[in-house]
């Protein structure tokens, strides 16, 4: 199951998240040109979808189950 989560469900809900994040804040960033908001959805949700795996997950995954998850093959 937390192997599912690391590589299905843990990409999709960081791409969901921080894409979400994004669209409400993002158009509030002071910038030059402005981006409209599902700009900003977009780019979270790409940077979404390699965060939560490579930086979230690795960290969390042995902190709530106890598993060592890359040191079991």
């Amino acid at each position: 199951m937390w192997r599912l989560w690391y590589w299905c469900f843990g990409p999709i809900c960081g791409a969901a998240m921080i894409g979400i994040l994004l669209y409400f804040i993002g158009p509030h960033i002071p910038m030059k040109d402005k981006l409209p908001a599902p700009a900003w959805g977009a780019i979270g949700a790409f940077f979404g979808l390699f965060l939560i795996p490579y930086a979230v997950t690795p960290w969390l995954i042995p902190r709530v189950t106890g598993i060592r998850f890359h040191e079991k093959r």
